[in-house]
């Protein structure tokens, strides 16, 4: 399974509206996290992959507004 990640600046064209609803939130854990995946990585393109998961959060949190959709097949 892959999943793939998509950052709006705002919700994608075509989305259904309605409101928005905050399912959850977890705050202070973030370089805990990031510690412990790169742990268990064991090759450079997993590596890669959190960091490039890393900038793609901040990239998001520091978007007033923005969306960010995990899409997995």
């Amino acid at each position: 399974m892959g999943i793939e990640l998509a950052l709006y600046d705002s919700r994608p064209p075509g989305h259904r509206k309605r409101p928005v609803t905050e399912l959850r939130l977890s705050l202070g854990h973030g370089d805990a996290l990031a510690a412990a995946l790169l742990a268990r990585c064991t090759t450079e393109a997993q590596r890669a992959a959190v960091r490039d998961l890393a900038d793609v959060l901040a990239k998001c949190a520091g978007t007033p507004g923005s969306w960010l959709w995990f899409i997995g097949d």
